[in-house]
């Protein structure tokens, strides 16, 4: 009996190896399509001995577009180093998930390998209640905020000559001594954008830390700027959240 159990255990896990192992059609989307002529993409999923799988997507050429490790069978929860490719194989990306959700720095790349301005993407802060929370604060509060950043950002002038606009999110940590911290863009517009935002917080004077019943903690800060021209002159406009 227990030689039959072990050979019944040992084809289901053949099975279900084999089971994951074909390939598994899908859209532009990267969604399981059932028709042939609507596929983009197809994927690969071996489950590993820790209960996870190892997930392959591949162009229509056969390189590879995608490399990462899912929690579930549905492969729906990404977990862990995730890659992403360009079709000549140079990495478009890379960074972590955690339980579905990227987190922390993503390096990002040009197809011929140039790197662009990272993401970051701030871990959940976990609280079991707001109360006795103090929020981090730009010394003066918003007032003297919204007039910094008014001071401090210019318009880049390639922007201007090419008519370029659009919101940029800055996201930054401020540690327990008020310090700037981790500054990344989390939604990007353009490059000359970008590099403007992130210069301007970059070169910001140390905040109020947040506190937490009179206890100084990290926080973190999401700094949406909107970069205009809709008026014919080029205008900032700021809105901030904290996270």
């Amino acid at each position: 009996m227990r030689r039959l159990t072990i050979l019944i255990t040992i084809f289901i896990s053949l099975t279900a190896s084999a089971q994951f192992n074909s390939k598994q059609l899908l859209n532009q989307l990267m969604e399981p399509v059932p028709d042939v002529d609507q596929h983009k993409y197809y994927r690969t999923a071996i489950p590993d001995q820790d209960g996870k799988f190892s997930v392959e997507v591949f162009y229509l050429s056969g390189n590879i577009k995608m490399r990462g490790t899912y929690l579930d069978p549905k492969l729906q929860t990404e977990e862990g180093f995730f890659q992403y490719f360009y079709q000549d194989g140079s990495i478009e990306s890379q960074g972590n998930y955690v339980k579905g959700q990227k987190t922390g720095t993503w390096q990002r790349f040009q197809a011929d390998g140039t790197r662009k301005i990272d993401h970051y993407y701030p871990e959940e802060i976990k609280q079991v209640s707001n109360t006795g929370h103090t929020p981090a604060s730009f010394n003066g509060g918003y007032t003297n905020l919204i007039a910094y950043i008014k001071e401090q950002t210019q318009y880049p002038e390639e922007a201007l000559k090419k008519e370029i606009e659009g919101t940029v999110k800055v996201s930054f940590n401020i540690d327990e001594e008020g310090k700037i911290k981790d500054v990344a863009v989390i939604q990007s517009a353009h490059f000359f954008l970008d590099r403007e935002a992130v210069k301007m917080v970059q070169d910001m004077p140390n905040w109020a830390p947040a506190k937490r019943k009179d206890t100084p903690v990290p926080s973190t800060f999401i700094l949406p700027l909107n970069f205009s021209l809709g008026t014919g002159e080029p205008a900032i406009t700021v809105g901030v959240g904290l996270e």
